[in-house]
């Protein structure tokens, strides 16, 4: 879980950390060879990637959003889904066992042409697979920041 950034001087503050991690850990990678010195680049890349993730513009702060940054193994499918620019892999990533249900305190609706059409959706999607359900119409907030921002 990765919590966003969203104030412009903290996320300074972590780009600064990370690039000083990218820095020590080229001098850590110039031991390795081979093999074993691109398993620690993809080591390095996914650790960058994972903090880079929390960086977020500082108009959606409401949301304060944590992020699940999961890398994925090479036994895991690949899954496949239409995007808004074309097809898009995916992976499959259970957030409970099969015979559970999620709970969720909060859920914010980011910003969207059709709000109440996501929020109709959102609400279908959680009676089927959250719960309690008596708690979600309150539990479901539509963000106030515009489409476009």
């Amino acid at each position: 879980m990765v919590k966003c950034v969203y104030e412009p001087g903290e996320q300074r503050d972590l780009i600064l950390a990370v690039a000083r991690y990218v820095e020590d850990s080229w001098r850590r990678a110039k031991r390795f060879e081979g093999w074993n010195h691109l398993g620690f680049l993809a080591h390095i890349n996914r650790k960058v990637s994972a903090a880079m993730l929390a960086i977020k513009d500082k108009g959606f702060k409401e949301e304060s959003e944590w992020r699940l940054v999961v890398s994925a193994g090479r036994d895991q499918p690949v899954s496949y889904r239409s995007g808004r620019f074309g097809i898009m892999p995916y992976y499959v990533v259970p957030l409970c066992g099969a015979s559970e249900k999620l709970r969720f305190e909060e859920i914010y609706i980011g910003p969207n042409t059709e709000p109440m059409v996501a929020r109709d959706a959102l609400m279908g999607l959680l009676l089927k697979n959250a719960q309690p359900p008596r708690l979600l119409t309150e539990s479901i907030k539509v963000s106030e920041i515009p489409f476009r921002y």
